[in-house]
């Protein structure tokens, strides 16, 4: 019945539409005032540029950039705002009030700050993708109330990387940035790209994340060290430490207990057993599962580093073998000392 009514609202929309476009004129910039008018268009030329940048590339980053943007159509090419400034002649105890309200959108009257601001926000693109003498300026070309903003670019010379260097007092830390400095996405003929700068932070993140160093994050890497000279970067990339400790803490795993619990089990119904280090514990009955096959789908054991991404593996395999409702894992530091995980596989 829901579904018969959208269609039948739906279909009185499109009629109605039809009818006010044949009774009455749309043309919106009736209602535009003295010297404004209202955006039709923003666009943007590539004035100087790389070779390694094209148009098409660009385009849908920066579509985000604009601060204001023309007000769209529906249906034949009514535009919004018509719906908007009619809206208030109508009585809201109407249907075709409902239509209207349904389409109206505020005219987007073109705004020079917000000119200036979208201009802001190019220039700020392209210096965060190594472009620092980039310059963006803008034409205006205003026909019967209706204007197109053009955003004009220079962005020549990108900023590339000479050379890159890790900083920290953690020397664990420092030993493992140097031995993977071989998958780096900052290296030497890279352009000094934010994107680019916040990839290797994740890059990083995940390498200490599977080495032992469960707490680390991208925040403890702070901003780039950046000298320049002839258009290319010598970079610094520091690894802060944690407040009031002279280094990371670095985990290992603990223990790994996979606890098993069908519905009806009871406290005291309890099965410990032990394979490969890993301890297994089922409450109750449930499916019958050989601990041999568990432990082949489990990839951590006591003793290792704790490794973020085998865990997560842990979990994948574990719900594939389509034997669990439920693969929750947890993770819980020992009481007595920081330097243990333990593993919890449910």
């Amino acid at each position: 019945m829901e579904s018969r009514r959208s269609i039948i609202f739906g279909y009185y929309s499109l009629v109605c539409m039809v009818l006010i476009l044949i009774g009455t004129s749309c043309n919106t910039t009736n209602y535009v005032k003295g010297n404004q008018s209202l955006l039709k268009k923003n666009k943007f030329k590539m004035v100087e540029f790389d070779s390694d940048l094209t148009e098409n590339q660009l385009s849908a980053d920066i579509f985000t950039l604009y601060r204001q943007r023309p007000n769209r159509k529906v249906l034949v090419g009514i535009p919004r705002e018509w719906f908007y400034y009619n809206l208030s002649k109508l009585d809201p105890t109407k249907m075709r009030y409902k239509i209207f309200s349904n389409y109206a959108e505020e005219p987007a009257i073109l705004d020079s700050i917000l000119v200036k601001s979208t201009e802001n926000n190019i220039r700020n693109y392209f210096i965060n993708k190594g472009y620092l003498n980039v310059t963006v300026s803008s034409t205006i070309k205003t026909k019967r109330k209706k204007s197109t903003v053009t955003y004009l670019i220079y962005a020549k010379d990108r900023l590339k990387i000479r050379s890159i260097e890790y900083s920290t007092l953690d020397t664990a830390i420092l030993e493992i940035l140097n031995s993977n400095a071989s998958t780096a996405l900052l290296k030497k003929g890279s352009p000094v790209d934010n994107a680019l700068f916040q990839a290797e932070k994740a890059r990083i993140t995940d390498i200490l994340n599977n080495n032992g160093f469960a707490d680390f994050t991208p925040l403890y890497i702070p901003s780039l060290k950046i000298d320049t000279s002839d258009n290319l970067a010598d970079l610094i990339l520091r690894v802060n430490l944690p407040q009031g400790k002279s280094k990371h803490d670095q985990f290992r795993i603990g223990k790994v207990n996979v606890i098993r619990q069908s519905a009806d089990a009871v406290a005291y119904d309890k099965v410990e057993t032990e394979f490969d280090s890993i301890k297994f514990i089922r409450y109750g009955d449930g499916v019958e599962v050989k601990n041999s096959l568990l432990a082949r789908n489990i990839f951590t054991r006591p003793g290792q580093l704790y490794n973020k991404s085998n865990l997560s593996k842990s979990t994948s395999q574990l719900n594939r073998l389509g034997l669990f409702r439920f693969i929750n894992l947890d993770t819980k530091r020992t009481a007595l000392s920081r330097e243990i995980l333990i593993s919890h596989i449910h």
